[in-house]
């Protein structure tokens, strides 16, 4: 899971930097960013906290961070694909990174939660 969590990260940060050289201010795409960040940042302190007493704390943490991860990506896909065919073209690599990504999340919450997302 957390393989995947760094993959879409770094997918994500690749889509921003070329709306970014673009000159493109997207509100859609910066909160989802943003979320991104957070979901990240959540899953990898739960991460971190699944042993001993924190073990269900963690796994929550987890649990909810990936979920904001993979909602901030659908939220991502859609900024993208609403900034028109050029800049989805110039993002189809890093779109199709997160969305190997993706699944690499849902597989380790199987492995976690048994039953996942």
């Amino acid at each position: 899971m957390m393989e995947g969590a760094k993959k879409m990260m770094d997918g994500n940060k690749i889509i921003m930097d070329i709306v970014a050289k673009k000159g493109i201010h997207d509100p859609d795409l910066t909160a989802a960013a943003k979320m991104m960040t957070e979901g990240y940042d959540m899953l990898t302190k739960g991460e971190s906290m699944t042993t001993g007493g924190t073990m269900a704390e963690g796994q929550t943490m987890v649990k909810k961070g990936a979920k904001m991860m993979l909602e901030a990506q659908k939220m991502t896909s859609a900024a993208v694909t609403k900034l028109g065919p050029e800049v989805v073209r110039e993002c189809t690599i890093a779109l199709d990174s997160c969305t190997y990504a993706e699944k690499q999340i849902k597989e380790g919450a199987l492995d976690w939660f048994f039953g996942g997302f």
